[in-house]
């Protein structure tokens, strides 16, 4: 529903379409029945969709988003999933961090952003221990697997 809302919006320009959107991101970003992964990606989305707007307050949306990755995170992922969800929560961090300043919340912001750096550090420790495994078994993927992470890991260092 929020998709068709967004399209709506998008296509017309009509706020109301934009508000319907928004409600129905915020309210799937709470069922406690869905999947984690797709629960996560509406309070991506809502939190996203609420920082293109300098009229919309997307702290709301934040915080459903950074309180949610615990709960979906790396949930039956692939190593490779796990590496792009990696970035993913490191610029989610660094965004609601940002929000929460324009929103004069700095102990919000600290917060969020700690709460980030916590879940990039632990899972990119647990990351370790598969590359010593894939190390062993073949050295060449191995050292093609590292330098990629490096180079991924730069690049999202830059854009802090």
């Amino acid at each position: 529903m929020a998709i068709s809302n967004l399209d709506q919006y998008q296509h017309t320009g009509d706020p109301s379409q934009l508000d319907a959107c928004l409600t129905s991101f915020r309210q799937s970003s709470k069922l406690s029945t869905a999947v984690p992964r797709k629960v996560f990606d509406n309070a991506f989305q809502w939190a996203n969709l609420s920082s293109q707007h300098a009229y919309l307050c997307p702290t709301e949306a934040f915080c459903a988003a950074m309180n949610l990755l615990p709960h979906f995170i790396w949930l039956g992922a692939t190593t490779a999933q796990r590496y792009q969800d990696l970035i993913l929560t490191e610029n989610l961090a660094i965004r609601a961090g940002a929000a929460a300043i324009r929103s004069s919340e700095y102990s919000t912001s600290l917060e969020w952003l700690e709460h980030g750096r916590c879940i990039v550090w632990s899972q990119a420790l647990m990351l370790r221990s598969p590359l010593d495994n894939l190390e062993a078994s073949d050295p060449v993927l191995a050292t093609r697997l590292q330098k990629v992470s490096k180079q991924a890991s730069t690049s999202s260092s830059e854009g802090i």
